[in-house]
């Protein structure tokens, strides 16, 4: 922490500025809870001017450059110094290990990657590893990369030919990739255990997956600001956050840092990456720390799954705001069998909920529960349709929002 500090102080024009400007030094900060001293540093200026926040300590050329997916609407160009990446990779062991634990092997399986084509920045990561790093040769793993423009059925065929140990992607386009599955009878007979990230995948379709293939689903948080933010050790208690390489803040609608158990709005400091230094940084995420220890015997800290993007919300003709998180226990309990849902907000009284799911016997049973759950929450007034389809609004990131807000609609 207090290294960081020094850098940026010395090397990072926005942190030299602003530390003058508000009579900091860095022996003012010292702890992980003194990075609250600084201004909460928004994903808008970083778009508006990201060498603003990248060091002068080597050539912008030394870095690498990595591009977020722009769910904000606002992509933004983060640079990593390589001793960054190196630590990246090495904290990432932590999640091997959930895998290992699976697999029975910390190298030599399999695994497959499904992503968006524009979404190069782990297969860059990866890559440069491979180029630089000094592995054994039994530190290998066989990787198979494939996008999540091609149609489900298609990479289902090709996953189970290529029979993977693990495989990695975007929550949402897992879950219809499993849908594809379960439709077509294809068979993952070496399957040990499935991660998601980027966006979420809904707990009927872990289950699902789960109860067909006895394999875990994992969730990991991370972003392109802060590669490895938590992990998933399997238990369902929650996320294990790195919070020694990515110190978390819960902050309410004034910056106040919150206690444990209250949901409020994510700030993370990147603690390792010199380049681009993000110090109190709102990644435009909702969660909240559990407060609990796990009983796998970690000590990190633990928080719940993000709870949705802060600003998707369904807002209503009196004023209510009600945010992403309150529909997916809605759905979990009306529509236990859904591979996919969404809520899109057509007018301040006029919701569509877009469900995927299999037989008519349960699009039946399902309609009727989830306009009711829908009317707890909203209200009468208003005017709520189901309709299942094949696929929900994937946004041009390859991200599927909880909610398509009254303006994303529009």
């Amino acid at each position: 922490m207090r290294s960081i500090v020094r850098h940026a102080y010395s090397t990072v024009p926005y942190y030299r500025e602003t530390m003058s400007r508000l009579g900091l030094t860095p022996m003012d900060l010292r702890t992980a809870a003194d990075i609250a001293k600084l201004p909460i540093l928004e994903p808008w200026q970083l778009t508006r001017d990201p060498e603003y926040f990248v060091s002068r300590a080597a050539p912008v050329s030394e870095y690498t450059d990595l591009h977020t997916s722009g769910t904000s609407g606002h992509p933004r160009c983060i640079y990593y110094d390589r001793k960054a990446m190196f630590q990246n990779a090495a904290f990432g062991q932590r999640e091997r290990a959930v895998l290992k634990d699976r697999i029975g092997s910390w190298s030599g399986y399999r695994e497959v990657v499904v992503a968006p084509a524009s979404f190069s920045s782990l297969r860059t990561l990866q890559g440069l590893l491979r180029e630089t790093a000094l592995l054994p040769s039994w530190a290998s793993r066989q990787r198979l990369y494939l996008t999540t423009g091609d149609e489900p059925l298609a990479n289902i065929r090709r996953i189970a030919e290529f029979r993977p140990d693990v495989i990695y992607g975007f929550g949402s386009y897992l879950a219809l990739l499993f849908a594809s599955a379960e439709e077509s009878g294809i068979e993952l007979p070496g399957l040990r255990a499935v991660v998601f990230s980027s966006d979420a995948m809904p707990v009927p379709a872990r289950r699902r997956i789960t109860e067909r293939y006895g394999v875990p689903v994992l969730a990991h948080y991370g972003s392109i600001e802060v590669l490895k933010i938590a992990f998933d050790c399997g238990t369902g208690a929650g996320l294990h956050l790195n919070e020694d390489i990515c110190p978390m803040r819960i902050v309410d609608a004034n910056g106040r840092t919150l206690p444990p158990g209250e949901t409020g709005e994510v700030i993370v400091s990147n603690l390792v990456n010199r380049a681009t230094v993000l110090l109190n940084y709102r990644i435009g995420d909702t969660g909240r720390f559990t407060g609990e220890p796990c009983t796998c015997g970690r000590n990190l800290a633990l928080i719940d799954e993000p709870h949705g993007r802060c600003n998707e919300n369904v807002i209503l003709s009196d004023g209510r705001v009600v945010h992403a998180s309150v529909f997916p226990d809605i759905l979990d309990r009306a529509a236990a069998s859904a591979w996919q849902f969404q809520v899109i907000q057509e007018a301040p009284d006029r919701i569509r909920v877009l469900i995927v799911c299999g037989s008519e016997t349960e699009r039946k049973r399902i309609a009727p529960a989830v306009q009711a759950g829908m009317a707890r929450a909203l209200g009468p007034e208003v005017s709520v349709c189901v309709e299942f389809v094949d696929a929900v609004f994937q946004r041009a990131s390859g991200k599927t929002p909880v909610v398509v807000t009254l303006a994303e609609s529009r």
